[in-house]
């Protein structure tokens, strides 16, 4: 198992993972998948919860990276997207991390480091898991997890350096 950013699960449903993680069931969490739920009324309009909500870019009006992605995919794969495909990845409950999200955000705070939803979920997760958390790119990577505030154990990697070993992220 792996913990995927919104851009390894698009390359998850799209068959498209790098080999050496083709064999890896990926998870994501909860917010991140939300992100990607935000392009369902484009694509399946009729089914959207969050219908009223556009995936545009804030300030040109244009699509965001995730939409321009989500076009890529056959009408199976934004099924197994937007269905939530247990064949394909798994949404980690909320209720499995929720601790671990208040123990990080409250670690970080009393460091004076703001640690926001989405980075405190990949750092609880990760730690209740004991996985590597996998981007599709350095920029997907929250800040303070980039920065190295997490527990030493915690470790990201990205999809372009499969290569290279994981990064450990120590304070």
């Amino acid at each position: 198992m792996i913990i995927g950013d919104e851009y390894t699960i698009i390359r998850a449903v799209a068959g498209t993972l790098p080999d050496a993680l083709a064999d890896e069931y990926p998870l994501i969490v909860p917010t991140a998948y939300l992100r990607l739920k935000l392009g369902e009324a484009t694509f399946r309009p009729e089914a959207a919860v969050l219908a009223n909500l556009r995936p545009k870019h804030p300030l040109s009006g244009r699509e965001g990276q995730i939409t321009r992605r989500l076009r890529a995919l056959s009408d199976r794969a934004i099924d197994a997207l937007f269905d939530a495909d247990p064949d394909v990845f798994k949404v980690i409950p909320e209720d499995d991390i929720a601790q671990g999200v208040e123990d990080a955000r409250s670690a970080a705070a009393s460091r004076g480091i703001h640690l926001n939803l989405l980075a405190a979920e990949y750092v609880a997760a990760a730690t209740t898991h004991r996985l590597d958390i996998w981007f599709g790119h350095d920029r997907n990577v929250p800040t303070p997890i980039r920065e190295g505030w997490v527990p030493e154990h915690v470790r990201y990697r990205l999809l372009s350096e499969l290569a290279a070993p994981p990064r450990p992220m120590t304070l």
